[in-house]
């Protein structure tokens, strides 16, 4: 949450990452969602409702929590095919704080290869 707080705030979000976060249809990797603790297994049956996978990430035998004390559910998908519904829907749901999803956000994304090339995409 606080990093998507940032991110809005910005003029320019520029995303750098290891070159295999590079996907040609999200849903490899999980899709942290943030969770207020209270009632926080209703939230989590409303995930899977969805079509999420959700699992609590953990800090030992401890479910981690967040600098703001929130929980967060690594949410495994096959694929995400619409994301800017997804993540409505995702925010729609009570106990929900945000999630991993960052739609239109960044204007540059720039990858750094296992080879040594650095790619830059720009959005137009």
């Amino acid at each position: 949450m606080r990093e998507k707080i940032v991110a809005a705030n910005s003029d320019k979000l520029i995303i750098v990452a290891d070159g295999s976060k590079a996907v040609q249809k999200l849903g490899k990797f999980p899709l942290p969602v943030e969770v207020v603790p209270f009632a926080s297994e209703w939230t989590l049956q409303a995930l899977e409702k969805l079509g999420c996978q959700p699992q609590w990430r953990m800090d030992g035998q401890q479910r981690y929590l967040t600098d703001n004390g929130n929980l967060i559910a690594d949410c495994h998908l096959e694929a995400i095919d619409h994301a800017a519904d997804l993540n409505v829907q995702l925010n729609m749901l009570p106990g929900v704080v945000d999630n991993g999803l960052f739609v239109d956000m960044a204007s540059t994304v720039i990858l750094a290869n296992a080879d040594g090339s650095i790619e830059e995409l720009h959005r137009s």
